[in-house]
């Protein structure tokens, strides 16, 4: 699995099937948009791409940066990616200047831009 910690230098691929979330307490919902994620990417011969944060947004959000417990340390969340076959995992370093791009320019200028999504596993 190939992991990208920067917001503006992430691989760009030609199509791939993504998921995005906190995903920081890997509980069965999470676990299940994983594996849906694999299933669709396998079946359409694309890599499968996990977008996530670090830290938590409502870390930086509500500043209390020391206050937010987490359940699954970003050291878990990459394990269980990688015991389920992710391809590659995209860490955006979440900053007050990340929250203030807009929903489409994050699509754009991201997710679109690097990662040209056929399918969003929510």
């Amino acid at each position: 699995m190939d992991i990208c910690t920067g917001l503006t230098n992430a691989k760009k691929f030609k199509k791939s099937n993504l998921t995005i979330g906190c995903f920081d307490g890997m509980h069965k919902g999470h676990i299940k948009i994983i594996t849906e994620l694999k299933r669709v990417s396998d079946n359409n011969h694309m890599p499968s791409v996990v977008v996530t944060f670090d830290p938590h947004p409502q870390s930086i959000l509500n500043n209390n940066l020391n206050d937010w417990a987490i359940l699954t340390t970003n050291e878990q969340k990459l394990e269980l990616f990688y015991e389920h076959g992710i391809d590659y995992t995209w860490i955006i370093p979440f900053s007050k200047d990340v929250a203030k791009i807009t929903a489409e320019q994050f699509l754009n200028e991201y997710l679109i831009k690097y990662f040209k999504p056929m399918e969003i596993v929510i």
